[in-house]
């Protein structure tokens, strides 16, 4: 019985979800390890890439937590990163489900790429985004990392603010 074939579905080395390939399968890590936005930027990717009633959440997401001035553009810069995500020679990029709790390492890569990005450090996002895309994309993807992972962490922060107020109970004592 080989490596593979002792690992379970628990194990957090391997995920079934996308098919039978250990390989593609790899986790670098669980849902719950990350920042709220980051599970936001790649529950929105998941969904986006299952197809119309995916990408239908992801649109009424950005529209119902943006500004409606900014929400189309945001959504486009959103849609722009995704076509740039395994670009070139390099292969797909590896995603889990929409409903899957593991995280792929070309996911991860990302989510770090948009921080870096936000955080306006040129110089790692360039570096992570080489292994995403072909060189000559780098800098277009760091642009738009950075657009999209502050739309999210705007949408996150608008989420968080509507569900803390529809959760306040207001308790007058007399």
């Amino acid at each position: 019985m080989s490596f593979f074939d002792r690992l379970s579905i628990a194990d957090r080395s391997f995920c079934a979800c996308s098919g039978a390939d250990p390989l593609q399968n790899a986790v670098a890590t669980q849902m719950v390890d990350l920042d709220r936005w980051a599970v936001r930027l790649l529950h929105s990717i998941r969904l986006f890439r299952e197809g119309p009633a995916g990408q239908a959440t992801v649109w009424n997401d950005f529209a119902l937590y943006l500004s409606l001035g900014t929400a189309n553009a945001e959504m486009q810069a959103f849609e722009t990163l995704i076509s740039r995500l395994g670009v070139g020679e390099l292969g797909p990029f590896q995603m889990h489900a929409s409903g899957c709790r593991s995280i792929s390492t070309d996911e991860l890569l990302l989510v770090n790429l948009v921080a870096l990005s936000v955080k306006a450090d040129q110089a790692g996002a360039k570096l992570l985004a080489a292994m995403i895309t072909r060189f000559e994309y780098t800098e277009r993807l760091v642009q738009l990392a950075a657009r999209v992972g502050t739309s999210i962490r705007r949408i996150e922060g608008a989420l968080r603010d509507a569900m803390g107020q529809a959760g306040t109970k207001i308790v007058q004592l007399h």
